[in-house]
Parts: C-alpha cells; sequence; structure tokens
C-alpha cells in the first residue's frame, strides 16, 4: 500500500519567498492554504513499516527515544508547514518518502522544501524527477519554474512555463509566471501578449503583478511598487503573498519577514 496524500493537495510555488506558498493564498488552480493542509493527514491510506528510523532519530537529536508512527509524522510535517519549521520538517518528510521513493505527492512536498531552505538546486532535480514519473501532474512544472528561476534559468523556465500553459492555458498563476521568466530575458514583446490575456481575464492579482513584473525589469521601481501596493489595497496581504514572493525572488520587492 502506499502513502498517498489527497489528490487536491497542491503544493505552490515556494523559494525563500515569505510565503512558502505552501501557505499563501493565491486564489488559482495552483494555490494550497493553510485550510487544505489537515487534508494531507486524512488521506494516508496505508503505509509499510519504518525503514530509516536511526537517520530521523539522528536528524532531530532524538537520542534513543522511539519514533512516532508514519501517521504522527506526517502530522508533525504538517505542523512544521503550518509554522514554518522547515528545518525540523525535512528529515521527517524524507523518512516518509524514503518509504515510497516514487510517490509523486511526497516528491512534490520535499522539493519544495529544499527551495524553501534555499536548496533550489536540489529542488530542481526533484521535480524533474516528478515530471518523469507522472508528466501530467501540473504542480511539478510549475514549482521548477520557480526553482529554475531562482537560479537564474530563465530560457529553460520559459520553456517549461510554454508547455504548461499549452496544457493549462487559462491559469492565471501560470500566465504570470511565464511573463516573469519573459521580462527576466528582456522579450517584452511576448511578455505584453501574455499581459493581455491577463488584462481580459484576471480574477486574482495575477494582473497586478504581471505589470509590476514588466515595470520593474525595465528599470521603474516607483511604477513596479506602485502596482504591487495596488494589488494590497484591492485584495489583502493574505491573497497577494504568493505573487509578492515571486518579485521578492528577484529582489524587486522586500521579502517578507
Amino acid at each position: 500500500m502506499k502513502i498517498r496524500l489527497n489528490g487536491t493537495v497542491r503544493c505552490i510555488v515556494f523559494l525563500s519567498l515569505v510565503l512558502f506558498p505552501l501557505l499563501a493564498r493565491a486564489q488559482s488552480d495552483f494555490s494550497l492554504s493553510t485550510a487544505d493542509l489537515p487534508k494531507l493527514e486524512d488521506a494516508i491510506i496505508a503505509i509499510p513499516p519504518p525503514m530509516t528510523e536511526p537517520y530521523v532519530r539522528q536528524s532531530l537529536d532524538m537520542g534513543s527515544v522511539a519514533l512516532p508512527k508514519p501517521e504522527e509524522l506526517l502530522k508533525q510535517v504538517v505542523n512544521g508547514l503550518k509554522t514554518r519549521q522547515f528545518a525540523s520538517a525535512l528529515p521527517k518528510l524524507e523518512y516518509l518518502q524514503a518509504l515510497q521513493p516514487n510517490e509523486p505527492d511526497l516528491l512534490i512536498l520535499r522539493g519544495c522544501l529544499y527551495a524553501e531552505l534555499g536548496r533550489p538546486d536540489a529542488a530542481e532535480g526533484i521535480f524533474k524527477k516528478v515530471i518523469v514519473l507522472a508528466p501530467s501532474q501540473p504542480f511539478a512544472r510549475l514549482n521548477l519554474s520557480e526553482a529554475l528561476l531562482s537560479q537564474k534559468k530563465f530560457a529553460e523556465a520559459e520553456q517549461t512555463l510554454v508547455i504548461l500553459s499549452s496544457k493549462r492555458p487559462e491559469s492565471e498563476v501560470v500566465r504570470f509566471k511565464l511573463v516573469m521568466a519573459l521580462v527576466l530575458q528582456k522579450k517584452f514583446a511576448r511578455a505584453e501578449q501574455e499581459l493581455q490575456y491577463l488584462q481580459d481575464h484576471a480574477k486574482t492579482p495575477s494582473l497586478y503583478f504581471a505589470r509590476a513584473a514588466l515595470a520593474f525589469a525595465h528599470g521603474d521601481r516607483d511604477l513596479g511598487t506602485q502596482y504591487v501596493e495596488d494589488a494590497r489595497r484591492t485584495y489583502g496581504e493574505s491573497q497577494i503573498s504568493f505573487f509578492y514572493g515571486s518579485l521578492a525572488n528577484q529582489d524587486w520587492v522586500p521579502k517578507q519577514p
């Protein structure tokens, strides 16, 4: 039997953007909010007996204390995500993932944790593995694009997002990320095309932040900041955190604590 996460769980793009958007609220088809996290605990079907207890005990300085059951460990991982205790959540998640090395859901969460801990290269490798294991899994490609952007691999990020956009043309998050990849390569004409789609269809802060990205890429920090503030007034802090984090990743706005 497998460790399975609820099929509706969406691991959002991350990087050390204040938001681990595992906890951010981007009202999109790629978001995972705090309210979604308890579903992880309810989605376990069954799991094999522990195989790597010494590793987890050593990582968490547990000594000879008995390792909790995997179901309890998963609850602790979820709590670690909620409270941003990523360093302690990672070995627990690695233990669970070791039980099911090719389980895409667990791999995605692990990749997000690596990214949040400042290891986008490791996250990139994991997300690419998920794409091989589950080619139709969109969240792996979205998270991969953010890992690539954070490493300044803009052309590869663009290629990844173009593929994803062809499969999810209605996704504002994907369109926004594609604008990011384009403006970082100074492909402004193409970015304007994506902006036009958002102009006509946006129901989230994506349009404000796509415009902000374009302004920042042109060197107009005042205009970019104005778009960010307009989005904040219109949507509120919780709904802009995902998009804000993407700009913070490029040092266009201050990172949130």
